[in-house]
């Protein structure tokens, strides 16, 4: 809003309103680690002469304008001749954005596979979900860039910092409480004595031949759930609610004593009859996969009144249900 106004975006006034939209804090540690994710979405400066919040004029602020794509190259950018930020361009920045925090996550999950006691080798390209043992909210945070700095302006990082540049310039004492601070230790990290479970002791007995072809089938698992389709894994789901689909339908077809039931009856029935919400065109959709696995068992007639399930009540239900868990188990 601020660049389409041709305003100058100074800090204060991003944290600002930031804060206020997103009702979250919003620091400049913030602003580095966007620029780190993406050094090219943004251009800040130290530039000084605008008024802070109070109309009252400061010193140096730092200021973001977003880096657009310029339509006219001959035109010298400045605040009143550059191109309009539309959301056509928010949304694109949204995506590659988007785009290069996966890829950090990546580049964590890579040095996490490389690290299991089987290593992993998944071409980043062909993931589809993370490893079921690496955990996401104990990624690493991201570590954010240097921001521009007002010019001659001297930083402190450490007390020490502040003696050598202080000393013969303070009062004794203000020199004898900074050297005591500067001298003081870092207080070391305490060590954690817990013990981790000793796997040996839990799988004492159990041949290493064994143990060894068990964990590599477990890893080749994991490997294969990483690179599986999430279309395969709605399939999945859907599979699993099919056998309480299947004991309706059965009992339905039981009660009507037809060898044939109007499609739009039948879905209406397992609407009804679920015991979890769903929707008619879940439904439908969990109809056809049953005549798509159980062909023997359904199948769909189409005539001029409109389309008809037919079942073959000659079947053994617990038969087609077994049939049916082993192509969730396949």
């Amino acid at each position: 809003m601020l660049h389409n106004r041709a305003e100058v975006c100074t800090f204060s006034k991003l944290k600002a309103a930031v804060q206020d939209m997103g009702k979250r804090n919003f620091e400049k540690k913030n602003l580095g680690q966007i620029k780190a994710v993406d050094p090219t979405v943004y251009t800040l400066r130290q530039e000084k002469g605008f008024a802070a919040f109070g109309n009252k004029k400061t010193g140096y602020q730092l200021t973001v304008e977003a880096n657009l794509p310029r339509e006219n190259e001959t035109v010298p950018v400045s605040y009143k001749t550059r191109q309009t930020f539309t959301a056509k361009h928010l949304l694109e920045r949204r995506s590659v954005f988007t785009n290069k925090l996966i890829s950090i996550v990546k580049r964590h999950h890579k040095e996490f596979l490389s690290k299991l006691d089987r290593p992993l080798n998944v071409p980043d390209d062909k993931i589809t979900r993370w490893h079921p043992k690496f955990r996401l909210d104990e990624v690493a945070d991201i570590e954010p860039s240097d921001l521009p700095k007002p010019p001659n302006v001297e930083v402190y990082q450490t007390a020490k910092d502040v003696l050598e540049n202080a000393r013969g310039k303070v009062l004794p004492n203000v020199e004898k409480a900074l050297e005591n601070v500067s001298n003081n230790k870092k207080e070391t990290p305490a060590v954690s004595t817990d013990k981790p479970k000793d796997e040996r002791n839990e799988m004492r007995g159990v041949p290493q031949t064994l143990l060894e072809k068990i964990r590599a089938k477990e890893a080749k698992k994991i490997e294969a759930a990483m690179m599986r389709n999430p279309m395969e894994d709605k399939r999945q789901k859907m599979l699993q609610k099919l056998p309480e689909m299947m004991r309706i339908l059965r009992g339905h077809f039981v009660t009507e004593k037809k060898p044939a039931l109007l499609k739009t009856d039948i879905v209406s029935k397992l609407v009804d009859s679920c015991r979890s919400a769903i929707a008619v065109g879940d439904v439908e959709a969990h109809l056809s996969l049953m005549i798509e696995v159980l062909p023997q068992w359904l199948k769909q007639v189409e005539i001029k009144k409109g389309k008809y399930i037919k079942m073959d009540r000659n079947l053994e239900l617990q038969t087609l249900i077994a049939q049916v868990n082993k192509s969730i188990q396949s």
